[in-house]
């Protein structure tokens, strides 16, 4: 995002006054606008709250927030993707829109750069949350284009949500831009201009962020996109003949043999507190050939991360969710004008007021019920875990350490549902919206940006 713009979207205040939110204090930025906590006044319930300023004087912003809407309605429901609220316009104005989301204590790139203790337990329980909900979205026939840290949302519970879908898409086998994803986490086929990339450029994402737990810093921090090619191949080696013939750049290909001759770096080595069967799944991930790399079904059937995997009896095949809906892209091919934009936006924002209303009528409220309330404590504990997170800042971390638990005992939950499904006491249309457990740029400076996301909107 250009410097322009950078002030357009995040230099914003919140003007809630009029509305059944109160604003607290600001926490942060998201794909275009600025987040902030707040509370629901009826309730009490905390809730972050995403202003995206003049949405309808540009048409990519106006689509980023229409896509988002869109696929977060979709995905509604399960443990390990954010989930929509509420989405209302400013009662000032009609330019102005405000996303309504779960509220989680912080996101993992802050976890990281704190001076928390991640142990591996941590780590094994943030991986497999990571996966639970990257398996669903692209059961739906999605790609989320940017998982990276502070895409990862933690609460206190270590309960993980992946959010922020402004640069998802279809998965397609063609013509697909290169400009996804945050640098330091972008798959090689992906800076290697291939336009036939697959689902698997997420995976290759979930390892980069897998490498950073281990290590507490970004495994290929790249100061450009030359420099991030490089950095990929002196750590994992000079790649086949094959597939230095199968590149379509004679400039790609003379530039990854410019390293020289490399054998893989020994990530034993790199991690030593890493277990090793931690290790082999970071491998598996961390594949230069798409084609070759572990796929999300498959990598939750991992020793690394199955103890987390929802098994019903002794005997019974994991509780799988196999009817899920593959979400609609085609409003993506519509040529849509900025006004006929602005009118799919409003039909969104009006289901939510038509959800709300019916709410009200009934006496309930959206946010007093959460579908990812964890299990008491009295419940069978499976195992658990004596953990700290830290929300904050690492100048700040030794004063604000708050003690938690990893409470596995949502996992008991789990299995009750899913027995629950299996005997057919859930109506169809929700076992769609539960839990899906499966068995089987650039600045110089920084990797924290997206490339030309202005100029390369698809």
């Amino acid at each position: 995002m250009n410097e322009k713009l950078d002030q357009q979207f995040f230099d914003v205040n919140f003007d809630l006054r009029d509305n059944k939110y109160e604003p607290i204090k600001t926490i942060g930025n998201g794909a275009y606008g600025v987040v902030c906590l707040a509370h629901h006044r009826k309730t009490g319930t905390n809730v972050a709250i995403k202003k995206i300023v003049n949405v309808f004087e540009h048409f990519l912003i106006g689509m980023r927030t229409y896509r988002e809407i869109k696929i977060l309605r979709h995905l509604v429901n399960h443990e390990n993707i954010i989930t929509i609220r509420d989405v209302f316009l400013n009662s000032n104005n009609s330019k102005d829109v405000y996303i309504v989301f779960d509220y989680m204590d912080t996101d993992l790139k802050r976890v990281l750069e704190s001076n928390q203790t991640l142990t591996n337990d941590h780590i094994k329980y943030f991986t497999y949350q990571i996966l639970n909900g990257l398996a669903f979205i692209h059961q739906t026939g999605i790609i989320h284009r940017d998982l990276k840290p502070s895409n990862i949302l933690v609460s206190q519970t270590c309960s993980i949500k992946i959010a922020d879908f402004g640069m998802a898409r279809q998965y397609r086998d063609h013509d697909q831009t290169q400009y996804v994803v945050t640098r330091w986490y972008r798959a090689p086929e992906v800076i290697l201009g291939y336009t036939e990339y697959s689902q698997a450029i997420d995976l290759w994402s979930v390892g980069c962020i897998l490498a950073e737990m281990f290590g507490r810093k970004p495994i290929f921090s790249g100061t450009n996109t030359i420099a991030q090619i490089q950095l990929i191949f002196i750590i994992l080696g000079t790649p086949t003949k094959a597939y230095l013939q199968s590149l379509h750049s004679d400039c790609f290909r003379r530039l990854i043999l410019s390293v020289g001759n490399r054998q893989p770096a020994n990530f034993k080595a790199l991690y030593p507190n890493a277990t090793d069967d931690g290790i082999d799944l970071l491998r598996q991930l961390l594949v230069i050939d798409p084609e070759q790399r572990i796929s999300t079904n498959a990598a939750l059937q991992h020793s690394f991360v199955n103890e987390f995997v929802v098994k019903l009896d002794d005997g019974d095949e994991c509780a799988m969710d196999t009817d899920t809906d593959k979400f609609d892209f085609g409003f993506e091919s519509e040529k849509w004008t900025l006004e006929q934009l602005q009118s799919a936006i409003h039909d969104e924002i009006n289901r939510f007021q038509v959800r709300s209303s019916k709410s009200n009528t009934n006496g309930d409220d959206e946010l007093t019920s959460n579908n990812d309330k964890l299990a008491t404590h009295d419940a069978p504990i499976e195992s658990h875990h004596q953990v700290v997170i830290v929300d904050s800042s690492p100048s700040e971390a030794s004063s604000t350490a708050t003690k938690l638990e990893i409470d596995t005992t949502r996992l008991a939950e789990k299995k009750r549902k899913h027995r629950r499904r299996k005997h057919g006491l859930h109506h169809h249309h929700h076992s769609k919206r539960l839990t899906s457990t499966m068995c089987t740029d650039e600045k110089a400076s920084s990797g924290d940006t997206n490339d030309d996301d202005i100029n390369n909107p698809s």
